[in-house]
């Protein structure tokens, strides 16, 4: 969870990997912690992660000279993209191509799109969902298909 700290502060789409990793790591725990419960090890290992987050933080608030304006600068310009300078990433290129009146609408769907593979990579580890089935059709054709 420490290095995931780490990761969550330097960007924030690591953050969107907390919910996986806490599951990957309850289910890969030792056998002297298996009466522990789930709602127990989460809090536990998100308390840890926030702690070394905040931690992390605090060390570049006192390194800025005592000034929280660096997280608009990191954090918000990556949730609210407010300069378009091209780059080597795709976003800019989209939002560049559209209306101004419509950036923070597909700013949302982009987010949400982001986040919708939390809810899958969850399921896929928790319950361990196949990507195949044994006679080689593809889960989601059948699904599909009926």
């Amino acid at each position: 969870m420490l290095s995931l700290s780490i990761a969550s502060y330097l960007s924030l789409y690591p953050a969107l990997l907390i919910p996986p990793l806490t599951l990957l790591c309850y289910d890969h725990r030792p056998p002297s912690k298996a009466f522990q419960s789930l709602l127990r090890f989460s809090i536990n290992n998100i308390s840890l992660l926030s702690i070394a987050t905040s931690g992390l933080l605090y060390l570049s608030y006192l390194v800025t000279g005592n000034s929280w304006e660096f997280l608009s600068s990191t954090y918000g310009f990556q949730i609210l993209l407010p300069d378009l300078t091209p780059n080597v990433g795709l976003w800019w290129y989209f939002f560049i191509e559209m209306f101004d009146s419509f950036r923070a609408f597909f700013i949302g769907v982009f987010w949400l799109h982001l986040g919708g593979y939390v809810g899958g990579l969850c399921l896929r580890i928790r319950y361990g969902f196949p990507l195949r089935r044994r006679h080689g059709g593809d889960v989601m054709s059948s699904a599909r298909t009926g």
